[in-house]
């Protein structure tokens, strides 16, 4: 067991704290501050308590281990730059009890390598999420997208973004995707999310919630199951800075859809004369049952 009650454990370059027994690491009146160009490795079980339990100073913090460890904090307060779960572990941020304030909070990148975090509340993120090998990223709450210029999830094997919902609610950029990510829930506040080639699918017995002309899809966009008849579901998508939503109405029973809208696009076809111009077309591919 390590205990900081008072005064700074600091680290100057590379460091590493292994703790094989619970408690494990407690931060009860001190602080402990992560080296700023370098990397911070924990092993075992990391309990913070007060508003400045913990300095990332822009550097990294890698947890490691064979055996399985709980992680908690209780100050929203505390924030991370990048985090790093590894070696093959299963995680647990946060008591089957934490409240609101137990937010796992990473301002850089978060990355998984051949390990699983369950989340008992929300995770907020301003960099990449990068699931790598047999990683998965299980959630309760909501993760939420909030940085402050682009980021990218790739989620690997996983596919599947196993949370409450995805929230965009950033303050610049756009949300891209690296791979195929399948949604309970999406909520739209603040910046664009952008599947590219990758596919972005939501099930569509729950919603889409929010969307405007500053937070949209930007691009295509696949809803399952979507059990709305006899109701409209308006769905916010567009592409680049054009916002062009499109409602879809069932008119019985349970479908599948492929929405996008193209904004421009030239029709096919041959000419022997002189082309003075070349027309232009925008419209929306809605494909039901697909």
């Amino acid at each position: 067991k390590l205990t900081v009650q008072q005064g700074v454990l600091g680290f100057a370059g590379r460091g590493r704290i292994v703790s094989n027994n619970l408690p494990g690491i407690v931060v009860s009146g001190g602080s402990i501050s992560a080296p700023s160009s370098d990397t911070l490795f924990i092993r075992g079980a990391w309990n913070f308590y007060g508003t400045d339990a913990f300095e990332h100073n822009g550097g990294t913090v890698a947890f490691a281990g064979t055996d399985a460890s709980t992680i908690t904090h209780n100050n929203s307060a505390i924030k991370f730059n990048n985090v790093v779960f590894n070696t093959n572990n299963n995680w647990s941020w946060g008591a089957s009890s934490a409240a609101t304030n137990d937010t796992l909070w990473v301002e850089g990148n978060l990355t998984l390598v051949n390990s699983v975090l369950v989340r008992r509340v929300d995770l907020v993120f301003g960099g990449n999420v990068n699931l790598l090998g047999t990683a998965d990223l299980q959630l309760d709450e909501s993760a939420v997208a909030a940085g402050a210029g682009n980021q990218t999830v790739t989620l690997g094997n996983a596919n599947r973004l196993k949370a409450e919902g995805l929230m965009i609610n950033k303050s610049g950029g756009k949300v891209f995707l690296g791979s195929n990510m399948s949604l309970d829930t999406l909520f739209l506040k603040a910046g664009n999310i952008a599947p590219g080639s990758n596919t972005l699918t939501v099930d569509g017995s729950n919603t889409i919630f929010g969307g405007n002309a500053n937070s949209f899809i930007d691009g295509r966009v696949f809803i399952t199951s979507g059990t709305w008849s006899g109701s409209r579901y308006l769905l916010p998508i567009g592409r680049g800075s054009n916002y062009r939503p499109v409602q879809l109405h069932n008119s019985s029973g349970t479908n599948n859809w492929d929405v996008e809208y193209v904004p421009n696009d030239t029709l096919a076809g041959t000419s022997t004369g002189t082309l003075n111009a070349v027309g232009i077309n925008e419209y929306w591919r809605i494909n039901r049952n697909a």
